[in-house]
């Protein structure tokens, strides 16, 4: 009886898959995130957080940047 896949060991990888994804999609993309994106995180910050801990950190947070 053979094991589960899940009880085999994980082939051994150089990780080159990975990083030709990551080739591809900067490649084949535009020149950064798309307009929806850009949009979401506009929309984000256009409204300030209730939560006194999240305005706290997130005003932390933009003053590092």
């Amino acid at each position: 009886m053979t094991k589960h896949i899940l009880d085999r060991l994980a082939p051994k990888t150089d990780g080159r898959m990975a990083v030709t994804f990551a080739d591809v999609a900067r490649h084949s993309g535009g020149s950064g995130p798309s307009q929806a994106t850009l949009e979401l995180q506009r929309r984000t910050q256009d409204r300030p957080p209730k939560n006194t801990r999240m305005r706290e950190f997130t005003r932390l947070d933009t003053q590092q940047a």
